[in-house]
């Protein structure tokens, strides 16, 4: 062939622009399938195609169970030479991929490359079903089982399935008596595995909060919680029940308020079995059996079941000028809390949002409306331990215990007399109210 006749191959794709490093036709024809989407290798046990046969070679070991490249440190089996390569450098203790906003190190790319999708809010991975995003795609296909309803791994002890083998593996622990429950050392949240709490670690991570409210000034690790949390400033709620309308900041929120209208309560209390809307909200329950407290306040020691319940109490010790005051328009009264004036104002609209499905009684507070509907099912869930008296509601039992212990925590201002209820203090201050009247 004289040289006339040889053929000349172009030196950049005219699509993308990306210049070959060889120019030779299987590898310009392999890389213009990114363009053209073509797929000419099929696997023959799950008809999944692919652009390469090199891909579809390693693809197929998925099927076979086989691991032809193992790590000469610990032994541990890969499938393909580049996950091979990226495990070993785990070894060397090397991380060389550093991150430009949090200086946070990789052992590879990759790696550093997903984790960036913390900083920027990405998720490019959408559930086609529910639309729910995912910054990986691997979370994406573990996700999607949970549409499908299949559960392939099961215990062969208790036959319980599970969606994914490290749900089965983590369920293993519990017969084998090796199960432990790893807890937050900042926060003392609880989680099954140390992957999940590393990944919750990071939200106390001062260095790695890099993005700020430019309202309030507080720090997130993400663009995607910045972005959150700005929504409780401008009272954007984007996410509204197709039920009853009504408006949620976070998609999570709504999934649990729909649980309200289908009446479902999926987590049990194995002790009085009492039924709860979420995991969340049975720990705190199961907190009142064990009497375990957790959460301490650092000012005066007091010990509390929830954290929301501490984050309350906190704001007793905030001075004024810490602590950010929510004024009613109507009558100037402030309140160290959103969710307070918003209930304070109920008072001034006569807005009563909590409903009785029996008999239809209106309600400003959700707390009122549950100790009302114990008048219809006749619950006395509160026993006195002195005497057996079964009351309603809790306070009603505090209120009774005085009679047994004789203390009198109201006490007049004016003269002093003490009262173990504070209805009986104010019926007796009406009494001075009358004597000034008639000295006057």
């Amino acid at each position: 062939m004289s040289a006339n006749q040889i053929k000349e191959y172009p030196d950049s794709c005219d699509i993308c622009n990306l210049r070959f490093k060889v120019k030779t036709p299987w590898f310009i024809a392999t890389h213009m399938r990114t363009h053209t989407g073509e797929k000419p290798f099929s696997c023959d046990v799950c008809h999944k195609s692919f652009s390469r046969k090199s891909i579809l070679v390693n693809h197929k070991r998925i099927h076979s169970g086989e691991r032809p490249f193992s790590c000469f440190v610990c032994q541990r089996a890969f499938s393909r030479k580049d996950d091979l390569r990226r495990h070993e450098i785990t070894h060397t203790g090397k991380k060389p991929f550093s991150c430009d906003i949090c200086k946070a190190c990789f052992s590879n790319k990759d790696n550093l490359h997903r984790h960036k999708r913390v900083h920027t809010g990405v998720r490019p991975y959408s559930c086609s079903v529910c639309q729910k995003t995912f910054t990986e795609k691997g979370n994406l296909n573990r996700h999607q089982i949970s549409h499908s309803g299949v559960k392939r791994f099961s215990c062969d002890i208790c036959q319980k399935a599970y969606t994914s083998k490290r749900n089965l593996d983590i369920h293993y622990l519990t017969h084998t008596g090796q199960h432990q429950v790893m807890s937050c050392l900042v926060c003392q949240k609880t989680f099954n595995n140390k992957e999940s709490l590393k990944r919750h670690a990071i939200i106390h991570s001062e260095s790695r909060k890099t993005f700020q409210c430019d309202i309030c000034n507080a720090l997130f690790t993400a663009k995607s919680s910045l972005q959150k949390h700005k929504n409780i400033h401008t009272g954007v709620k984007p996410f509204s029940c197709d039920i009853c309308q009504k408006p949620f900041l976070q998609s999570s929120h709504l999934t649990e308020h729909k649980k309200v209208h289908s009446g479902e309560r999926p987590y049990s209390c194995h002790i009085c079995e009492k039924a709860f809307l979420t995991k969340a909200y049975l720990d705190i329950h199961k907190r009142i059996h064990t009497g375990e407290r957790p959460f301490s306040c650092s000012e005066c020691h007091k010990s509390f079941n929830g954290r929301s319940h501490l984050k309350r109490h906190m704001s007793v010790h905030a001075s004024d000028e810490d602590s950010r005051i929510f004024s009613c328009h109507e009558c100037k009264k402030c309140f160290k809390s959103k969710g307070a004036l918003v209930v304070h104002m109920r008072s001034h609209t006569g807005e009563k949002p909590f409903s009785c499905n029996i008999c239809q009684a209106l309600f400003s507070l959700k707390g009122n409306l549950n100790r009302h509907i114990k008048i219809h099912t006749g619950e006395l869930p509160h026993l006195c331990s002195v005497c057996q008296k079964a009351f309603r509601c809790k306070s009603d039992l505090s209120d009774h215990l005085r009679i047994h212990t004789g203390e009198k925590p109201f006490s007049c201002d004016i003269c002093q007399k003490s009262f173990s209820q504070k209805r009986n203090l104010r019926q007796h201050s009406i009494l001075h109210t009358r004597e000034c009247k008639i000295s006057c």
